[in-house]
């Protein structure tokens, strides 16, 4: 098990992370969604859950 989740890192990093010939903007712009994501799951039961059950009248 662990080696496969070695693999995948590795496999990762050395494709997004860390290419040849990508620019230092791409992981810049990799963390900023991986984060907007994050916060959004983090924050989704306690701030946006309840929109779901609102009643609307138009």
């Amino acid at each position: 098990m662990w080696q496969a989740m070695g693999r995948t890192y590795y496999r990762f990093t050395h494709r997004f992370v860390e290419p040849r010939y990508a620019s230092p903007i791409r992981f810049f712009f990799q963390v900023v969604t991986m984060s907007s994501i994050f916060f959004y799951l983090m924050n989704y039961p306690k701030n946006l859950r309840h929109h779901k059950q609102a009643k609307y009248h138009w």
